[in-house]
């Protein structure tokens, strides 16, 4: 299920013409190369809930914890960082994604933890909530 949910963030990644061409360094499940260039965004899944609403442990709806973290090294104040996120949250707030095998329900942002320079490189962490159910 894990691979089924990265590959769909991915896809819709690979989708959003605006949001390639500003992470430039591209979009990397769980770590990216160490000689990726900036900007660039990374994505984990930090956890996962099952509600069970009803039916059987097969018709729950499983919610996925969501981070993304946007990385700049532009010397602008910040400027870079703050379109990347509005870009990231463009891409994924309140929109459809398609894991394999199963149906999305929501992709709800979560709050965000604002840019911050760490090192010489801005960084910003977004949060969603991702709940699928199996088709």
């Amino acid at each position: 299920m894990i691979a089924e949910i990265a590959e769909a963030i991915v896809a819709k990644y690979r989708q959003d013409t605006d949001l390639r061409q500003t992470l430039t360094g591209g979009l990397h499940f769980q770590q990216a190369e160490q000689e990726n260039t900036s900007p660039y965004c990374v994505f984990y899944i930090v956890g996962i809930d099952r509600e069970e609403l009803m039916g059987d442990a097969d018709d729950c709806i499983t919610d996925f914890s969501l981070q993304f973290n946007v990385f700049s090294a532009a010397a602008d104040g910040g400027y870079e960082i703050a379109n990347m996120s509005d870009r990231v949250a463009k891409c994924f707030s309140w929109q459809t994604v398609y894991p394999s095998g199963y149906r999305s329900i929501w992709m709800k942002p979560e709050p965000t933890v604002g840019p911050s320079l760490v090192d010489e490189i801005w960084q910003c962490t977004l949060n969603y909530s991702l709940g699928i159910q199996k088709d």
